[in-house]
C-alpha cells in the first residue's frame, strides 16, 4: 500500500475489463476459446466521485508500446461517457486518457488487449484536478486462493480517511474477469494480480485459480456485455436468466455463477430500448459468454407480433420478425416505406438470423401508382447477380409469408398487396394459403440463395383463390414458382395469372404450377415458362433463351399467343407412357432463331392451327418430311407424335402487348 508519485499504472492486463474466455455464441472457457485478429475496444470514462460521465474526453490506445510502432487507435467520449474502438490488435497495448482542458488528472495505463473475443469493456475512473487524496488505499480480500473455476468473489477498496472516490480495478494474468464495481469472476486456472487504483493510490493483491474438475459443482456460469447497436457499452440494463436478474454496471457486464446447466432464454431490457432476447445452451463446469445488443427505441420501427388493428405510415423499420396473427390486421398506407434490417432481433422463423413478415391474420398493403408501398433491405447490396453461375446469393431478407392457416370457426383473412416494390427479398411473397389478390406490383432483385432453392417472386402452394394481375417481375432470379399442382385446365380459377410482365429475370420467369395464365410478357429471360401446368392463353413470349418449356407434365393449352424471337420458341418434353394430349394451338411460332418448336419423349402433341411463317409454312404445303424449324428428335429420348394437320397462312392478330 502506498502513494505514488505518478498517476501511471504500468503492468495491467486491464481495466475493468472483461476477460470472457469463451468467444461469441457460447464457447465456454478452457474448452478452445476463439482467437481473433482484431477487437473492439469499447467502455466508458467518468468521475472517479460522482460516477458523472465524462465527454470529450480522448481515448487512445498505443499496441505495442515498447517496441518501434506507434500506430494508435483514438476515439472521443460521447455524451454518455462512452467510446467505441475498432480493429484493435491483440496484446501489449499502452490505454492514454486525457482531457484536453485538463479538469481531470491525465492517465497512461498499459494493459494487455485480449485474443479470445471479439469486445472488450474497459471503465477508467478519473480524479478530478486538485482533489484531496485519502491517505490510505486498502483493497480485501488479501490473496484469496483455491477459487475454482466458475466461482466469484466481491472485492472492495477502503479509502482512509473515508472518501467518495471509487477505485479503478485492474487484472493481471489471464484468470478471469474484473467488473467495474469489483466483482471477480473466475474463468481460468492460474495465478494473477488485482489492482485497485484511486489517482495515485494503488493496492494490490494475488488472486489463485484452480480448475472446477471435469464438471465443477455441476453448474455452470454465464456472462457478458449488454452494448449499444455502436458497440458502446449499456449499465442499468436488467438482465434475466431462468428466474434469475442482475443489473449491469459502468461496464454493461453482467454475470450468472451456479446456474443448472442446459437451454434458457437470456433477455435484456432496459427503459427507451428493445428488449433483447438471444438463447444458449450452458454446460457444467464450463464459463459462457453472450453478447446482447439492445436498439435504442423507436416509434417507427418494430418486431415481434402485432395485437389488434395496427396501422404503418412513414418509414417503418423492421429489426426483426413480424407476424400478424390470426385474428389481428395490418394497413399499411400509400408511400410507406418498409426497410427490413440485416439481422433479426426475433432470432425465429425459417432463418434465425433474417426476417421475415408472417401473416395469418388480415393484410392490406395498398399503395397507388404515385405513392407506392416498398418493402426492402435497409441496405441493399450494391450488385445483384447476372448469371445462374452467381447463385446462390445472400439475400438481406426473407420476404413476405402469408401462412396456412385453418379457418374453421372464424373469417377467412383478407389479404390484399397492390402497388408494391419488393426487392432484394429471399422471397418476395411466398403464398400458404387464401385467397390472396397481388395486383399492380413490382418484384425485383430478388432470390432464395439460403436454402439453394430457386428465387421467389412469388411462391405459390395454396389451394385458395390467388389472383395476380398487372405485375412486373424483373431482374429476379426466378420471377415466380408456381407449386400448386392441379390435374386439369385448372377452369376452378385457383390460380390467375393476368397482365402480368416477366422482364429480364435471369433463370425463368415462371417455373411449374397449375392455372390460368393470360396476357402476360415473357421476355428476356433464359427461359420464359418452365413446366406450367394448366392453360397459357394470349400471352407475348419473345425474346428469351427458351420461350416455352414443358417437361412430362400434366394437361397443357397453350392458344392465341405469340412466340417469337426466342433462340427456341418451345420445347416439349412428352414421357412415352403420357396418354393426354397436350395442346399448342393457334398461336403465332415465328422468328425463333433456332426452332419454332422442338419435341421429343414418345408422347403426343397436338400442334394445330398455328402460324410458322416462312420457311415452314411453304414446306407443310409441300409436305416435306423434314421441317426446317420444327424438331421432333432431340438427343436419346427419340421422337414424339405430334399432329400438324392444318395450319393458319397468316398471323393471327397484332399482339398489343409486343
Amino acid at each position: 500500500m502506498q502513494r505514488d508519485s505518478l498517476a501511471m499504472i504500468l503492468g495491467c492486463v486491464c481495466i475493468s475489463t472483461l476477460l470472457l474466455l469463451a468467444g461469441c455464441g457460447g464457447v465456454g472457457a478452457g474448452h478452445g476459446a476463439n482467437t481473433v485478429t482484431t477487437v473492439t475496444m469499447t467502455g466508458r470514462v467518468v468521475d472517479a466521485a460522482t460516477a458523472m460521465a465524462l465527454p470529450g474526453v480522448t481515448v487512445e490506445f498505443l499496441p505495442n508500446p515498447r517496441g518501434r510502432s506507434r500506430a494508435s487507435f483514438t476515439d472521443v467520449t460521447d455524451a454518455e461517457g462512452t467510446y467505441a474502438i475498432n480493429d484493435v490488435p491483440p496484446g501489449h497495448t499502452s490505454m492514454k486518457i486525457s482531457l484536453a482542458d485538463g479538469s481531470y488528472d491525465a492517465i497512461e495505463v498499459e494493459i494487455q488487449v485480449p485474443q479470445d473475443r471479439p469486445t472488450a469493456s474497459v471503465v477508467v475512473k478519473l480524479v478530478q484536478h486538485g482533489t484531496a487524496l485519502p491517505a490510505t488505499l486498502t483493497l480485501e480480500p488479501k490473496h484469496p486462493t483455491n477459487l475454482p473455476v466458475g466461482a466469484t468473489l466481491r472485492f472492495s477498496a477502503t479509502l482512509a480517511p473515508a472518501s467518495v472516490l471509487q477505485p479503478t480495478f485492474t487484472l493481471l494474468g489471464d484468470i478471469g474477469t474484473i467488473t467495474a464495481d469489483g466483482l471477480f469472476i473466475a474463468t481460468r486456472p492460474g495465478t494473477g494480480t488485482l489492482t485497485a487504483t484511486v489517482g495515485a493510490l494503488s493496492d494490490s493483491t494475488t488472486i489463485t485459480v484452480i480448475a472446477a474438475g471435469a464438471d465443477g459443482d455441476g453448474t455452470g456460469t454465464l456472462m457478458g456485455l449488454t452494448l449499444d447497436e455502436q458497440n458502446r457499452p449499456l449499465q442499468a440494463v436488467a438482465v434475466t436468466a431462468g428466474n434469475r436478474t442482475v443489473t449491469t454496471g459502468l461496464d454493461g457486464v453482467y454475470a450468472f455463477a451456479s446456474v443448472a446447466p442446459g437451454a434458457m432464454p437470456v433477455t435484456a431490457s432496459r427503459d427507451g430500448f428493445v428488449t433483447a432476447q438471444q438463447n444458449t445452451t450452458l454446460r457444467a463446469g464450463v464459463t459462457t459468454m453472450l453478447y446482447l445488443t439492445l436498439r435504442r427505441y423507436d416509434p417507427n420501427s418494430f418486431s415481434g407480433t402485432l395485437t389488434g388493428a395496427v396501422t404503418w405510415s412513414g418509414t417503418m423499420t423492421l429489426t426483426g420478425d413480424v407476424t400478424v396473427p390470426a385474428g389481428a390486421s395490418l394497413t399499411i398506407q400509400p408511400g410507406t416505406l418498409v426497410r427490413c434490417e440485416n439481422s433479426d432481433d426475433q432470432h425465429g422463423g425459417s432463418n434465425v438470423n433474417k426476417i421475415e413478415i408472417f401473416v395469418y391474420g388480415d393484410f392490406h398493403a395498398e399503395g397507388t401508382a404515385a405513392a407506392p408501398i416498398t418493402f426492402t433491405s435497409k441496405q441493399t447490396p450494391a450488385s445483384f447477380p447476372t448469371t445462374i453461375m452467381q447463385f446462390p446469393w445472400n439475400a438481406p431478407w426473407l420476404g413476405i409469408t402469408i401462412m396456412t392457416e385453418q379457418y374453421s370457426g372464424r373469417q377467412i383473412p383478407n389479404i390484399i398487396i397492390r402497388n408494391c416494390v419488393i426487392s432484394y427479398a429471399s422471397t418476395g411473397v411466398k403464398v400458404q394459403g387464401g385467397p390472396v389478390t397481388i395486383q399492380d406490383t413490382i418484384f425485383q432483385f430478388n432470390e432464395n440463395g439460403i436454402d439453394y432453392i430457386p428465387t421467389i417472386g412469388i411462391d405459390i402452394s395454396a389451394e385458395h383463390q390467388i389472383l395476380i394481375t398487372g405485375c412486373t417481375f424483373s431482374n429476379n432470379l426466378f420471377g415466380m414458382i408456381n407449386s400448386y399442382y392441379h390435374d386439369g385446365l385448372s377452369t376452378d380459377n385457383i390460380t390467375q395469372i393476368k397482365y402480368c410482365r416477366f422482364i429480364n429475370n435471369v433463370d425463368k420467369g415462371i417455373y411449374g404450377g397449375g392455372g390460368d395464365i393470360s396476357y402476360c410478357v415473357f421476355s428476356g429471360n433464359n427461359i420464359g415458362i418452365f413446366d406450367s401446368h394448366g392453360q397459357m392463353l394470349n400471352c407475348t413470349i419473345q425474346n428469351n433463351t427458351t420461350g416455352i418449356m414443358i417437361l412430362n407434365t400434366q394437361v397443357n393449352l397453350i392458344k392465341n399467343c405469340l412466340v417469337r424471337k426466342n433462340q427456341v420458341g418451345a420445347f416439349f418434353l412428352i414421357g412415352p407412357g403420357d396418354t393426354v394430349e397436350h395442346k399448342l394451338v393457334e398461336n403465332d411460332m415465328i422468328d425463333n432463331t433456332q426452332y419454332d418448336l422442338q419435341v421429343a419423349g414418345g408422347g403426343y402433341l397436338s400442334a394445330n392451327g398455328n402460324y410458322w411463317g416462312e420457311p415452314t409454312t411453304t414446306e407443310l404445303i409441300r409436305n416435306a418430311q423434314i421441317l426446317s424449324k420444327i424438331s421432333n428428335n432431340y438427343g436419346s429420348w427419340g421422337p414424339a407424335t405430334i399432329s400438324i394437320t392444318e395450319w393458319a397462312t397468316q398471323r393471327y392478330t397484332t399482339f398489343p402487348l409486343e
